[in-house]
Parts: structure tokens; sequence; C-alpha cells
């Protein structure tokens, strides 16, 4: 009996944890710029790191992280300085949640600098998890492409300024990876 009840309240706080998450995603979503800018960072991530012949299993962190990693700015914006605050509280939220608890550290480090001038940590080079540096490239190259929130840029124009950003703001290694990019046709929404 006793055993029963602990598996009970464990598949209920494994289905509350579900819901609730689910509901922090719907509520983050209503916004349809950042649901796409979700899943195409989510997309771009896959390809980046099959580009770099991830194991499949961080294929798959590498796109949950992906499409997770702005979740923090469900935080209202009141403070100055409350955007650079957003991978901490997406930290905080993912930590939470067994789905999402595996890549809490990637959204921590998404907006961390190769030349450690990025944030919250000031963490450089191979002090950024690999994942947090692929999740960084896709994000800043679907942005830079995208007419309504971003730059609007080409592909390649992006591409190349991504490139040109490597060694400084971006891994070298991975902004060597743009080609991939630049050889199908990227969701510009």
């Amino acid at each position: 009996a006793e055993r029963q009840m602990y598996k009970e309240k464990t598949s209920s706080y494994i289905q509350g944890g579900k819901q609730a998450l689910e509901g922090v995603l719907e509520f983050f979503h209503k916004d349809s710029w950042e649901k796409a800018h979700s899943q195409q960072v989510s997309a771009l991530c896959e390809r980046l790191g099959k580009a770099l012949n991830l194991t499949d299993a961080s294929l798959e962190q590498v796109k949950k992280a992906g499409f997770f990693h702005d979740i923090g700015k469900v935080a209202p914006d009141g403070k100055e300085g409350a955007e650079k605050q957003h991978p901490v509280v997406g930290y905080r939220i993912l930590r939470h949640f067994s789905k999402t608890a595996g890549i809490a550290e990637i959204v921590l480090a998404h907006h961390e600098r190769w030349d450690g001038l990025g944030y919250p940590g000031g963490l450089s080079q191979e002090e950024i998890p690999k994942l947090a540096r692929i999740v960084a490239v896709a994000s800043s190259f679907h942005r830079l492409t995208n007419p309504k929130k971003g730059a609007g840029l080409t592909i390649e124009d992006a591409a190349r300024k991504i490139q040109g950003l490597g060694g400084t703001k971006f891994d070298p290694q991975i902004t060597s990876q743009l080609g991939l990019l630049l050889s199908s046709p990227v969701d510009r929404r």
C-alpha cells in the first residue's frame, strides 16, 4: 500500500510538472515571433549539430535547448537590464522539470561569448558548454535573417557576419560550419 501511494504521488508530481512546463511554454508562445524563433533555432541547432558530428543524445539536447533558450523571457521586463536576466530565469525554470533539467546549464550559458564578454557568468572559450555555443550561433543567425525582429539580412550576409565574429563573440569552429545553413532554406518568420 505504501509503495502504491509513493508511485501515485510520483506520477501526480510528474504530471503536474509537465502541465506546469506546458503552461509556461504556452504563455511564452502567445507571442508568435517567440514561438517561430524557438522552432527555427531548434531546427538550426540540429543542422549545426549534425555538421559538427554530435552524438544522437547531444543532438536531442541541443535541439531542446534551442527550443527553450529564451523561455526566461516570460518574466516581466520591468527593470533595466531585465533582458540580460532571461538566461538566469530560464535556467531556474528549466531545472525544476525532469524533462528540461538536463538543458538548464545550456540555456544559462547561451549568451556567453567566446572572448569572455558575455553574460551572465563572463565565461570564455571552452568554459562555455559546446551546446550553448551552438545555440548562440543558431539564435543570432535566425535573428539576423528575420525581417520582423532582426536585421532582415540575406542568408549569405548573415552567415558572413557571424563568421566575422568567430573568435570574438562566437566559437570559430561552429561559425565555420555555417555553410550547412546556406545549403537549405531557412524559415524567415
